[in-house]
């Protein structure tokens, strides 16, 4: 009786569907290219120092570094307190990870005096300090990822 009843709802058996080998295998390429490109985005925006790391010191306040790797240069700035950005007009990344970059302090018509942070790139953390007037200001600056990756792009699309 329940059959008869379900022919005449017009209620209908699933069908079952055939498994389309080639369907399959499409997806999987697609999953496999699709984790691939994340692999290597994630290797990218990682390994490379261009970015903005920023940070606290008691002495100059908040501390931002922004950092542009270029192939026969790093440019980029300092931004600390209520200063001006002062440029990069040095900088050097050593093969063991040491970087060392030096900053133009004042006006670019006027010849300011210099400073120069030195320090090693671990995990996202720029940690080494920077030297200015005769003194010595450790840093630890982190990696701000959305500004890093901001930064980034417009490197590459200016």
């Amino acid at each position: 009786m329940s059959q008869s009843l379900r022919q005449s709802q017009g209620a209908r058996e699933p069908e079952k569907k055939e498994s389309n080998p080639a369907a399959a295998l499409g997806q999987f390429l697609l999953l496999i290219i699709t984790l691939a490109c994340g692999a290597i985005g994630y290797y990218w925006l990682t390994s490379d120092i261009s970015g903005e790391y920023m940070g606290q010191n008691r002495d100059l306040g908040q501390v931002t570094i922004a950092i542009t790797r270029k192939p026969a240069n790093i440019v980029g700035d300092i931004t600390y307190g209520r200063e001006q950005p002062a440029p990069i007009i040095d900088g050097q990344m050593k093969p063991n990870g040491q970087i060392a970059l030096k900053f133009q302090q004042g006006s670019s018509g006027f010849q300011g005096a210099s400073s120069v942070f030195q320090g090693k790139l671990n995990e996202g953390i720029l940690k080494g300090s920077l030297y200015m007037d005769g003194a010595e200001y450790p840093l630890s600056l982190e990696r701000n990822p959305l500004a890093t990756l901001h930064r980034r792009i417009q490197a590459i699309f200016p």
